[in-house]
């Protein structure tokens, strides 16, 4: 049966990109950054393509957003307990600014962007507590090159084709309907993530780049050993080398999480996250985004009414990185 329906499901994403509905409940949306799927729509939507009244041009993000998730009814007002998980989101990483806050003070920041980050799939265990995970999508995947099966499987959850597929833990009041879409009001200002990725590769490096090593004499006697290690083992004993031992290697392309990041600004219309710091990983790198660990129980104890869901808090009641402009 799965040979046979490989020709089927060909058939059903080359209508989608002609932009015939193959579900009677899924309907292929055409952006300006490719195709899109609504679940449970009632019309087609077109960028910029067949004027008539019955199209509907997304002005940003926030609109797209809201008008998806207004089909699903998400509970959030069950309340947290302390070993309570929500779902993260997938991020890209645009580069580096700064802001001002109101007493002056610069603030370097990274900026991430959510791009049409949707649920894909719920994964329940029967038996575990914290057990449960909640796979999400980002990005926009290439039809062209995709594999059947993956097709497959996001035709079968009525989402578009994405670039990124991840997963959280997440406890079992905090799972969320297949083809929700995670934005940037997921968090609040002055919440606390752990931004996850890959570093930049850097190569095979010496001890000098790669542990931080003092470098040997440049002068005394000292001929081509100025950027050498040194001596690596004892005499007799121990006679070897320990392992773990600080040598020159690889560096870089390793998984590496920034903790405790601050959210200092969301704006949802552009779908962009200020998170205050550093993020590893290089421009246009997938980051993982999802509240911070080790902040968690401090976020649940300084507010009283903490929600689920959507919204971890309500923040301060001011933005402290509020821009003021320069006057001339």
């Amino acid at each position: 049966q799965r040979w046979t329906r490989r020709p089927q499901l060909l058939s059903q994403a080359t209508n989608m990109l002609n932009g015939k509905s193959y579900n009677s409940n899924v309907y292929p949306v055409s952006c300006s950054s490719g195709l899109f799927i609504i679940p449970q729509a009632t019309f087609c939507l077109q960028w910029g393509r067949n004027k008539g009244a019955d199209r509907v041009r997304w002005t940003n993000f926030g609109s797209l957003e809201q008008e998806i998730n207004s089909k699903f009814n998400v509970d959030h007002s069950v309340p947290i307990h302390p070993d309570s998980r929500r779902c993260g989101a997938i991020g890209y990483k645009m580069g580096m600014t700064s802001l001002f806050d109101k007493w002056g003070v610069e603030v370097p920041c990274t900026v991430l962007q959510i791009d049409r980050c949707q649920v894909i799939q719920l994964k329940e265990n029967v038996n575990g507590k914290l057990k449960h995970k909640i796979q999400v999508g980002s990005g926009e995947g290439n039809i062209k090159t995709i594999k059947k099966p993956q097709l497959g499987h996001f035709l079968n959850a009525g989402v578009p084709i994405k670039k990124h597929l991840t997963e959280f833990d997440v406890t079992r009041e905090n799972f969320l309907p297949i083809g929700y879409m995670i934005g940037p009001s997921h968090f609040k200002t002055g919440n606390f993530v752990d931004l996850q990725a890959t570093t930049k590769g850097k190569g095979t490096q010496g001890t000098i780049k790669r542990w931080n090593f003092k470098h040997q004499f440049f002068t005394h006697g000292n001929s081509k050993a100025h950027r050498k290690p040194g001596a690596l083992q004892g005499c007799e004993e121990p006679g070897k080398v320990f392992k773990g031992k600080k040598m020159a290697g690889k560096m870089g392309n390793t998984k590496s999480t920034h903790e405790n990041s601050m959210v200092i600004r969301v704006d949802n219309g552009r779908s962009l996250l200020y998170v205050k710091g550093a993020c590893p990983g290089p421009i246009g790198g997938m980051v993982r985004i999802k509240d911070a660990y080790k902040k968690m129980m401090k976020q649940k104890r300084d507010v009283n009414d903490v929600l689920v869901g959507v919204d971890t808090y309500e923040g301060a009641e001011e933005d402290p990185m509020e821009i003021f402009e320069l006057e001339n």
